[in-house]
C-alpha cells in the first residue's frame, strides 16, 4: 500500500502537476492522522477493557470476603447477645438473701458467663490487598472506594473494644470465678468444638448458686460484662452495615 502511494506521488511530480500533488499529499496526511487516531482509540478501548476486567475480579473477590465476614459477625453478635440475656437473667436473683428457685440449671448457664470472649475475625485479605497494592484506584465507584477506606479504622475500634473486654475477662472475671465457682461443673452443658469435647465431668467441690448470687462482686461482674458486650455489639452492628452497603454497591456495579 505504501509503495502504491509513493508511485502515485512520483508520477504526479514527474508530470509537473504540483497543485494536484499538494492536494494528494494533504489527503495522505489526513489518512495517516485518521489511522493513528483509530489505532489509539482501539488501544484505549483494549486498555479500558483490561482495567474493567481487573476491577470486576477485585469486586467479586471483595464481595466473597465480605459475605464471609457478615456470617462471622452475625454469629459473634448472636453469642454476645446470649451472654447479655443470661447476665440479665442472673441479675434478677442477686441480692443479700437470694434464692435460686429457677427451673433453669445454674451450671448450664454459667458456661456462657465464663466463655464469653467472642471476637469478630473478618476475612480481610482482599481488602488489605486493595489498600496496600494501590488497587483501590481500579474501583470507579466513589461510594465503594469511600466505604472501603473507612473500614480499617472501624475495624480497629471494634478490635480495641473486644480486646479490652478480653482483658477484663481473663484478668478479673475468670480469676474471681476461679476462686468462687467450680467452672468444671458447666463444661458438660455446651459443646463448642468440632473435633473434641468440652465435658470435663463433675467437680467434687460443691458450690450452691446462692453463694455467688449473694456476693455483690459477682453482681458487679455481670453488670460490667453486659456493659462491655453492649458496646462491642453496637460497634459490630455498625461494621456490619458497612459490609452490607459495600456488597449492595458491588452488586449494582457487577449488574452493569
Amino acid at each position: 500500500m505504501i509503495k502504491f502511494f509513493r508511485k502515485i506521488r512520483q508520477n504526479l511530480l514527474s508530470e509537473g502537476k504540483t497543485g494536484k500533488y499538494l492536494k494528494y499529499a494533504f489527503g495522505e496526511i489526513i489518512l495517516v492522522v485518521i489511522g493513528i487516531l483509530i489505532a489509539l482509540q482501539i488501544n484505549n478501548s483494549n486498555q479500558e477493557r483490561i482495567l474493567r476486567g481487573e476491577e470486576e475480579t477485585v469486586l467479586i473477590s471483595l464481595k466473597k470476603d465480605l459475605i464471609i465476614s457478615i456470617e462471622n459477625i452475625d454469629n459473634v453478635i448472636k453469642e454476645k447477645r446470649t451472654v447479655i440475656e443470661i447476665d440479665d437473667y442472673l441479675l434478677k436473683f442477686t441480692g443479700p438473701n437470694p434464692k435460686w428457685d429457677s427451673k433453669v440449671n445454674f451450671d448450664s448457664i454459667m458456661y456462657y458467663v465464663t466463655v464469653s470472649g467472642w471476637m469478630h475475625f473478618p476475612a480481610e485479605g482482599t481488602m488489605s490487598d486493595i489498600l496496600n497494592s494501590g488497587k483501590l484506584s481500579l474501583i470507579k465507584n466513589d461510594s465503594i472506594r469511600s466505604l472501603i477506606s473507612t473500614l480499617p479504622l472501624q475495624m480497629q475500634w471494634t478490635r480495641e473494644e473486644e480486646r479490652n473486654y478480653r482483658i477484663d475477662l481473663h484478668e478479673y472475671f475468670l480469676p474471681y470465678l476461679g476462686k468462687k465457682y467450680p467452672i468444671r461443673q458447666s463444661t458438660k452443658y455446651r459443646q463448642l468444638y468440632k473435633y473434641t469435647s468440652s465435658n470435663l465431668k463433675t467437680s467434687k467441690f460443691e458450690i450452691f448458686p446462692e453463694q455467688l448470687l449473694s456476693d455483690i462482686e459477682f453482681e458487679n461482674i455481670l453488670t460490667i460484662q453486659s456493659i462491655w458486650l453492649k458496646f462491642t455489639i453496637d460497634m459490630l452492628e455498625t461494621q456490619k452495615l458497612i459490609y452490607e452497603d459495600i456488597v449492595k454497591l458491588i452488586d449494582k456495579e457487577l449488574n452493569k
